[in-house]
């Protein structure tokens, strides 16, 4: 059942030999732990081998001092310190600048709170550090795992259960996988955000899973969240809904790209749209079955190949007489390239489906456009590029084009 992530890991044996402190971030279960345990196998076989130290907070490395006294075992010559759970440390800062100072070896850490161990080690170490983010398996990599061929039966299964290795224990009984996603989304809630952070209801940290699950693609604000709860008979303030989304964008559950004014070329100060980092989580909260809810479903898979390609990545909105305004899916941005990107679903109606191609029309540059659909369909004669989301599941998309 073991599959390496070797993309992962030859990027961090990469960014290990020009940065000396490297974050490794993502949800918990997207195999974080692997890549590390496969990163160390592969140093300790260099020749000369490297001298690997390895701690966490749960093994009784907790302040500063514990993990400087660690770090003494690193001595001289080639080293690497691993270091589990970082943010949890107190001193943590501190400790690495004294290790810094006093050994030559580089460091590698993971953190529950991502975004405050970023954040921080930005603060103190802004020449010295690197982030990488691990994700759950992608489409392609869950077909080279289980060593299936693409097909809709395959993708069908891959959108219902994500790509969270442990997923791959009970890979082929559908009653099992089922039982085991509700296992790790119970789990998540309860280790990844109810435990490191001041939740006071339980209940609305679900609630909001499950609306940010529903309205996948959406602009969600606090206000929307507030009046969403009311419906169902529960109370929460916007400032509340704000701190929980946070907290759940921490733990790397869900993930919020900004609104960018194609017109002005600014981002917009409001609003934000949100995904869920895996398919199969987002399944979990969801709860929900039919056409619509596979729409959602291939858009977040679309984002999350786009966002794990290097892409940053934005809700365009364009504006028509300050009255109506349309929006455009992914403006999606890398190396001085731009593509824009139109999702347009099998319960796209045909009004709709013609005012996002407008849009694209619309757009005053010479930026490739492309419609990302279910159906195969030829390229228009307008510079319109047409793509299934299987294709971009595989293949990704070519600025170039």
């Amino acid at each position: 059942m073991i599959f390496e992530r070797t993309r992962y890991i030859d990027e961090i044996l990469s960014l290990r030999t020009r940065k000396r402190l490297l974050l490794v971030t993502g949800m918990q279960g997207a195999g974080k732990t692997a890549c590390l345990q496969a990163v160390m196998k592969r140093l300790r076989e260099e020749k000369p081998p490297v001298r690997i130290v390895h701690t966490s907070f749960g093994k009784g490395c907790q302040t500063a001092e514990n993990l400087i006294s660690e770090a003494k075992s690193l001595g001289v010559g080639s080293s690497a310190l691993f270091i589990d759970r970082a943010d949890s440390i107190t001193g943590l800062s501190a400790a690495l600048s004294d290790i810094l100072l006093n050994h030559s070896g580089s460091i590698i850490m993971t953190g529950r709170d991502s975004t405050f161990l970023k954040a921080e080690l930005e603060r103190y170490f802004p020449e010295e550090m690197a982030v990488m983010r691990i994700r759950p398996l992608s489409y392609s990599d869950y077909l080279e795992a289980e060593r299936k061929r693409d097909s809709r039966e395959n993708l069908e299964q891959y959108m219902r259960f994500g790509g969270l290795p442990d997923i791959r224990l009970v890979s082929g009984n559908e009653e099992a996988s089922r039982r085991l996603l509700d296992l790790q989304a119970n789990s998540f809630i309860l280790s990844g955000i109810l435990e490191p952070y001041p939740v006071r209801n339980a209940r609305h940290i679900r609630q909001l899973l499950t609306l940010v699950a529903r309205h996948t693609g959406e602009n969600l604000s606090a206000r929307d969240i507030q009046t969403a709860f009311a419906h169902e008979k529960l109370t929460i303030s916007p400032q509340a809904a704000l701190d929980y989304l946070g907290y759940c964008q921490s733990s790397g559950l869900i993930e919020n790209i900004p609104v960018y004014d194609i017109a002005r070329r600014e981002e917009r100060d409001q609003g934000a749209v949100w995904y869920f980092g895996d398919s199969g989580m987002r399944s979990a909260f969801s709860g929900m079955q039919g056409l619509a809810e596979r729409d959602r479903s291939l858009e977040n898979l679309v984002y999350l190949r786009l966002s794990d390609d290097g892409w940053t990545i934005r809700r365009g909105r364009l504006d028509r007489s300050g009255v109506n305004r349309e929006d455009v899916t992914f403006v999606c941005e890398k190396k001085g390239c731009r593509v824009y990107v139109q999702m347009i679903g099998i319960t796209t109606g045909a009004a709709a489906r013609l005012a996002r191609y407008r849009t694209l029309l619309d757009i005053r540059d010479a930026w490739p456009k492309m419609i990302v659909q279910s159906e195969n369909e030829k390229d228009s004669g307008d510079g319109i590029h047409y793509r299934t989301a299987r294709e971009i599941l595989l293949n990704g998309i070519d600025s170039s084009r």
